[in-house]
């Protein structure tokens, strides 16, 4: 049983690419399109804050695949990070895990000693996915 829908999800860090087809469709109030602005702005802040994040708290926020999809493409950035907490997802299954795995696998966020995703709903894809990556790095993960 997933959360519900009127619950809000949270939204998960975007690569500056995944901001700007975010923003394509809207309409800035100014006359001017301060579209770049806003992109050189996003883009600097996620470098920031993620560059020295310890740790990911990401727990319960509603997320699901798309969401964790986009949280990997990201990872490169979380060069410090050494914990990861996904857990209570309830939307979170096999292709946001397959992707995360394989971001991982890859070496991305290389501090990375733990992730948390107990209370998700996991299937065999997960499992696979996560032993291929479980081959190549030592990180420890929490299902």
């Amino acid at each position: 049983v997933g959360p519900s829908p009127a619950l809000a999800r949270a939204p998960s860090p975007r690569t500056p690419a995944r901001f700007a087809a975010l923003l394509a469709p809207l309409t800035f109030s100014c006359d001017s399109d301060d579209r770049p602005r806003a992109l050189e702005l996003y883009a600097g802040a996620l470098q920031r804050i993620l560059s020295g994040c310890l740790e990911l708290q990401c727990s319960g926020l509603g997320w699901g695949d798309e969401e964790v999809e986009a949280l990997a493409e990201v990872l490169p950035l979380c060069g410090q990070c050494r914990c990861l907490n996904l857990s209570r997802n309830l939307r979170l299954g096999d292709r946001g895990v397959v992707a995360l795995a394989r971001a991982v696998a890859k070496g991305v966020a290389p501090q990375l000693m733990e992730v948390h995703m107990q209370h998700n709903h996991l299937g065999p894809e997960s499992a696979i996915a996560l032993r291929r990556c479980m081959l190549v790095r030592e990180t420890k993960w929490f299902v």
